[in-house]
């Protein structure tokens, strides 16, 4: 075992070397007609800064290892928004009474957007899923590729504020979870066992 471990590691660490020593990791190339030459290096420079923002260096070594242990490597790519409270903060000039001068310190907490950008998740290789029906991922058959991905409630419920999932369907799931004979208004606490299981799983691991 530690024989092939270092043997891993050591792979590992040259399929890293080649991604990042040699040819650029993503490239734009523009033409005289569709794109400019400026315009295509833009475009390069930005999604490059995305990329580098979303931390996508850190995946390579633990996407490469599922590749020869499992022989699936595969990254998903999404466009994260968070919210949370901010502090704004206002200083204005100010007169006393007797007309002395002072500082005027105001501070009011709002909502708003704490990041934005590209977000970068690696797929467990045995949640990994495409069409049965064709015989590799290359067949141009294939009709679709994805993941099983496990979330909290909570989760799910700021997606759909956000537009993402459909807050009806969500509504039912939470009805399915917290049981017919309960109050749907009531919030879902210890019968949601699916989500402390969760939690407690990644708490162990």
């Amino acid at each position: 075992v530690p024989e092939t471990k270092k043997k891993l590691d050591a792979k590992v660490a040259r399929i890293e070397e080649a991604i990042f020593g040699f040819d650029p990791i993503f490239e734009v190339e523009g033409t005289r007609g569709d794109l400019p030459q400026w315009k295509a290096q833009v475009l390069t420079s930005y999604i490059y800064r995305m990329m580098e923002l979303g931390g996508y260096r850190k995946h390579v070594q633990p996407c490469a290892r599922d590749q020869e242990i499992c022989n699936v490597s595969a990254l998903k790519l999404s466009w994260d928004t968070q919210f949370g409270l901010v502090v704004d903060r206002k200083w204005e000039m100010r007169e006393r009474p007797d007309g002395t001068p002072y500082y005027h310190d105001e501070r009011r907490m709002r909502e708003a957007v704490t990041r934005q950008g590209v977000k970068y998740d690696i797929v467990d290789p045995f949640l990994f899923i495409y069409d049965i029906d064709c015989g590799d991922l290359d067949d141009d058959d294939c009709a679709f590729v994805g993941d099983e991905s496990d979330r909290f409630l909570h989760e799910l419920e700021a997606m759909a504020d956000k537009g993402l999932f459909s807050k009806e369907n969500l509504k039912k799931v939470r009805d399915k979870k917290a049981g017919s004979t309960s109050d749907p208004k009531t919030p879902v606490t210890s019968s949601d066992w699916p989500d402390q299981y969760r939690l407690s799983r990644s708490i162990a691991q």
